[in-house]
């Protein structure tokens, strides 16, 4: 009875690939539920819960925020380390990204209680959303140029 939702996130900030940084930020309220396959009504109610007081809080917590702390490349992938501060709270974590066709791409498992989010509860507590939820994300830099430098 679980879902996959899909949730499209505007990003700004900076991928500087001579320093080696990344710093990425999202206006929270600014998230959208996709979830092709669902009606408007409940990407709505999806979207609503989300952003409330339950999940993410965008009134308490308007920003998602993440600086790099290291990077490595290697011939073949990247290792970006840093803090996500996420719901007022901020974890350090490693993200393996990959470079191909002019992208950045990845997928990173967070804990939603590691960041103080209690899962949501529906049907009064028959279906549960997991802890772990798998962020999978696709960066595309305004500028070509910003391939990463091996």
């Amino acid at each position: 009875m679980a879902h996959d939702h899909t949730i499209q996130a505007p990003v700004s900030g900076n991928i500087d690939t001579e320093a080696k940084s990344v710093e990425l930020s999202f206006n929270a309220s600014e998230m959208k539920v996709l979830d092709p396959g669902t009606s408007d009504s409940e990407r709505q109610q999806i979207d609503a819960t989300m952003k409330g007081p339950k999940v993410l809080d965008v009134a308490q917590f308007p920003a998602i925020a993440f600086s790099s702390s290291a990077v490595t490349t290697s011939a073949d992938h990247i290792q970006v380390t840093g803090t996500l501060k996420l719901h007022g709270v901020s974890r350090l974590l490693t993200v393996p990204v990959a470079w191909r066709e002019g992208k950045y791409t990845s997928t990173v498992t967070l804990k939603q209680t590691d960041f103080g989010i209690t899962p949501v509860k529906i049907a009064g507590g028959t279906v549960r959303v997991k802890d772990e939820i798998v962020i999978e994300f696709i960066l595309m830099p305004e500028s070509p140029t910003t391939a990463p430098v091996h």
